[in-house]
């Protein structure tokens, strides 16, 4: 009966250990996704307003990828089993669509550079 009670401490124990860990993993991956699409978007811009057509649609599919991925994670992260504060969670999907909108805004410039 001891060993059976001891099993269950350590089963549990282990289930709440893993649990924390990938919670705190993923917290972290969105957390850094932020940092690397803005840089990433500070080069598409420039390209854009540079009107260089073929940098900006070589690296443009890139951003798209990196904020897509941004929001799954983040659109993950209010659900089973990670349940991370809402607050964070409006916070990175404000963000993930701000980088949405700078994406857009850089392919209306690059149009209209090809447009002139």
């Amino acid at each position: 009966m001891k060993r059976m009670s001891l099993l269950v401490v350590f089963v549990c124990g282990y289930g709440l250990a893993s649990f924390q860990a990938t919670r705190a993993q993923l917290q972290d991956e969105i957390n850094d996704y932020p940092n690397e699409i803005a840089i990433a978007s500070k080069l598409l811009t420039l390209y854009s307003e540079q009107c260089e057509g073929a940098e900006q649609t070589s690296f443009s599919p890139y951003v798209q990828h990196a904020t897509t991925r941004y929001q799954l994670l983040v659109n993950k992260a209010d659900k089973f089993p990670y349940f991370l504060d809402q607050h964070f969670v409006e916070n990175h999907l404000q963000s993930a669509s701000e980088f949405n909108q700078l994406i857009q805004s850089s392919r209306n410039h690059l149009f209209a550079c090809s447009k002139s």
